[in-house]
């Protein structure tokens, strides 16, 4: 009985603390781009490269949804699953922070292949697996890099991200 039981708080709790760092995340992720594109007048908070087209502007919430779900997931994950203590923490939430740079810039690249055929042109689910697979490595290859120079965002989002991740889960379990 007492298996089941920690396995509901578990689960309760993986489900409390993803919903709050989503929620969090992507209110804070979408304040900061208005922020910068309304009050600061950037025209471009997102990077990108020479004749690309700018759908992570376009539809920069979804983009924003997209990073905050999988930071939340994963640190939800990672924070009710294990807890180390020390040097060993710091380390840890840099992990997660980097592997949720991976998967959501691979992410990103296939709802990047998303807004490309909004055109009107849907290739056969041959050539449209191709194409997602193509658009997964370019996100994998490039979105890093996009982050890295998204200059002031990633001021913003980075340290936020880091102390949520190391602070939160503390917090909630007292």
């Amino acid at each position: 009985m007492t298996d089941i039981t920690e396995s509901r708080s578990a689960g309760s709790n993986f489900l409390r603390l993803f919903v709050i760092l989503f929620v969090s995340s992507f209110a804070v992720g979408l304040g900061t781009y208005w922020v910068l594109h309304s009050i600061c007048g950037q025209a471009h908070v997102f990077a990108s490269w020479f004749r690309m087209f700018n759908y992570h502007e376009q539809h920069h919430a979804q983009y924003i949804a997209v990073v905050a779900f999988i930071y939340a997931a994963l640190t939800a994950g990672w924070a009710t699953r294990w807890t180390p203590r020390g040097w060993r923490r710091h380390v840890s939430v840099l992990g997660v922070l980097v592997v949720t740079l991976l998967v959501s810039s691979a992410l990103a690249g296939i709802l990047y292949a998303l807004h490309d055929m909004q055109a009107g042109y849907f290739p056969s689910w041959e050539r449209q697996v191709a194409a997602f697979r193509y658009y997964v490595g370019a996100g994998l290859a490039l979105g890093w890099i996009l982050v890295t120079f998204s200059f002031p965002l990633n001021l913003f989002a980075v340290p936020f991200a880091y102390i949520t991740a190391y602070y939160l889960p503390l917090r909630l379990k007292r």
